[in-house]
């Protein structure tokens, strides 16, 4: 089982890439760090409201894609649309199995959640599988 409560807490940072802050795809970095998996990097501010559209959708020779999945897998990315008309997703978290997730936002820092509360079962678009170019 990987350890993620070394990452419980870490507050939300505009671009955060260091463990002294994450932005919610920097945290997603993380995560598949742990998992022995390097993501491409992705910068995007905190109000841009397609940042995760762009990620999701990113499909260039050079790095690897998102292929959406029926079903969550450990780990997967956690697309969401938070408070944006569709289609646009402006934020994510990573599936971490047993039917929980783990993200940050500015309020809480990085914190683990079930895809099936009442906050987010309704805001959660899709989960993505990244397979990277070899």
């Amino acid at each position: 089982m990987i350890n993620l409560r070394d990452l419980l807490g870490i507050p939300f940072t505009n671009r955060g890439r260091t463990l002294d802050g994450l932005d919610c795809y920097g945290l997603v970095m993380e995560v598949y760090k742990k998992f022995d998996i390097t993501l491409p990097e992705y910068n995007a501010d905190f109000d841009d409201a397609e940042k995760i559209t762009k990620i999701i959708h990113r499909q260039t020779g050079e790095h690897g894609t998102w292929s959406k999945l029926d079903e969550p897998k450990t780990p997967c990315l956690v697309a969401i649309r938070y408070g944006v008309p569709r289609p646009m997703v402006n934020h994510c978290g990573v599936y971490i199995g047993d039917g929980l997730f783990m993200h940050t936002r500015a309020k809480t820092g990085a914190v683990i959640e079930h895809i099936d509360s009442p906050m987010w079962r309704n805001l959660i678009v899709g989960f993505y599988e990244y397979r990277g170019n070899k």
